[in-house]
C-alpha cells in the first residue's frame, strides 16, 4: 500500500512518481518498523506520531505570526518560525544550533544548524520567516537577514563585521551555495508553514521536495506523518557508516525509472508492430489492396502507427489521472 504523500510536493520529480506511489513504502517499511517497535518497547514514541503532536504548536505558531488583522511585525513572524522549527527540528533527530557559513565570496549566510561530514559540509538548514499575510510570498524568494545571525557576530562592529549574504535563497542555492568548492550535499529550508528538501545534484535541474506543513498538519494523518518522517529524519538524511538511506532511496529511484523506460521502449516498440500488423493484415484481406514493395505504404504506417500509439498514451495517461484533472 502506498504511503499518502498529500501535502509533499515532488516538484519535478525529484523522486520518479510511479517509484514514490509504488515502492517507496517498501524500501522504509523497516525503519518504521523499528520505530514502531522502540516505541513498543517503552521507548519514545515514533517519530511519526511525534510529528503529529507537533499540530497544535504549528497553529499557535501561525497565529503568533499572523497577528491581528496580519500586521505581525517581520520580526514577531521569524520569531514565530524559529521556535517551532526548533520543536521541529528535535522530534526528527536534530537540534537547532544557530551558526554562519562562511561563502566563498566572503559572505555569511544565517545557519539554522549545520553537520560536516568528514570535515565538509554535509546538511544546511536554512530559515525564512512565516510568510506576511498579505504578501504570502515564495519562501524560496525570501532573503536572510541579519538578525539571524549568532549574536557574537551581530555584535561585531560594522567594519568589523563579515558581509552578509546578498539575494534570495533561490539566488544564493542556484550561484554561491551550491557553486562553492565545498558546497553542502544538502539544503533544509524550513520557512514557517513550509519546509524545502534541496539535494545539490537534483535543484539546478528544478528538483525538490516541498512539505507544505499548513496541509500536514492540517490532516494529521498518519500515513503523511510517517512520509514525512522518512524523508526528513536525521536517521534518514545523515549517513550513518557509509552512504545515507535518503541516498538509497534516490539510487532505488534512479534503477526504477531506468527499469520502466526500459520497459517502455520495447513495450512501445511491440505496440507499434502490432498494429502494423493488423493494418497490414487489413489492407491486403479486406481493402484487397497490394502492400509488399511499397515505400510509400512503409513510410505511411511508420508514421501513423506512431500517432496512433501516442493517443492511445495520452487517453491512458487522462484515464489514470482522472481525478486530479477532473477529466
Amino acid at each position: 500500500m502506498a504511503i499518502d504523500l498529500a501535502g509533499i510536493r515532488n516538484v519535478g520529480e525529484f523522486y520518479s512518481q510511479h517509484y514514490l506511489d509504488s515502492l517507496f513504502a517498501g524500501d522504509v517499511k523497516d525503519l518504521l518498523d523499528t520505530w514502531a517497535s522502540a516505541e513498543k518497547d517503552g521507548g519514545p514514541k515514533a517519530p511519526p506520531k511525534q510529528l503529529a503532536a507537533l499540530a497544535g504548536r504549528y497553529f499557535d505558531a501561525v497565529s503568533l505570526a499572523t497577528g491581528a488583522g496580519g500586521g505581525a511585525s517581520a520580526e514577531t513572524r521569524l520569531e514565530a518560525a524559529r521556535d517551532l522549527h526548533a520543536h521541529l527540528l528535535d522530534v526528527l533527530g536534530y537540534t537547532r544550533q544557530p551558526a554562519a557559513g562562511q561563502l566563498d565570496n566572503g559572505s555569511v549566510l544565517p545557519l539554522a544548524l549545520a553537520h560536516h561530514e568528514n570535515g565538509r559540509p554535509f546538511l544546511w538548514v536554512l530559515e525564512a520567516p512565516f510568510a506576511a499575510q498579505e504578501d504570502d510570498a515564495e519562501p524560496l524568494d525570501e532573503a536572510p537577514s541579519r538578525s539571524q545571525l549568532p549574536t557574537a557576530l551581530q555584535d561585531l562592529p560594522e567594519a568589523e563585521a563579515p558581509p552578509l549574504a546578498h539575494g534570495s535563497y533561490r539566488e544564493l542555492l542556484d550561484d554561491v551555495i551550491f557553486r562553492g568548492d565545498h558546497p553542502p550535499r544538502w539544503v533544509l529550508l524550513l520557512a514557517g508553514s513550509d519546509a524545502f528538501l534541496i539535494d545539490r545534484h537534483k535543484w539546478h535541474q528544478g528538483k525538490y521536495l516541498h512539505f507544505e506543513l499548513g496541509t500536514l498538519f492540517g490532516r494529521r494523518d498518519g500515513k503523511a506523518m510517517q512520509a514525512m518522517a522518512a524523508l526528513l529524519h536525521s536517521q534518514v538524511l545523515l549517513p550513518r557508516g557509509g552512504q545515507s538511506l535518503l541516498e538509497r532511496l534516490d539510487e532505488q529511484s534512479h534503477k526504477h525509472a531506468y527499469a520502466v523506460s526500459t520497459d517502455l521502449k520495447f513495450g512501445a516498440q511491440r505496440a507499434i508492430e502490432l498494429i502494423a500488423n493488423e493494418a497490414v493484415r487489413y489492407l491486403r484481406e479486406v481493402a484487397k489492396q497490394e502492400v509488399f514493395g511499397r515505400d510509400d505504404v512503409a513510410e505511411a504506417l511508420t508514421r501513423e502507427c506512431i500517432v496512433y500509439l501516442y493517443r492511445l498514451l495520452f487517453l491512458f495517461y487522462v484515464e489514470a489521472r482522472s481525478q486530479e484533472t477532473g477529466v
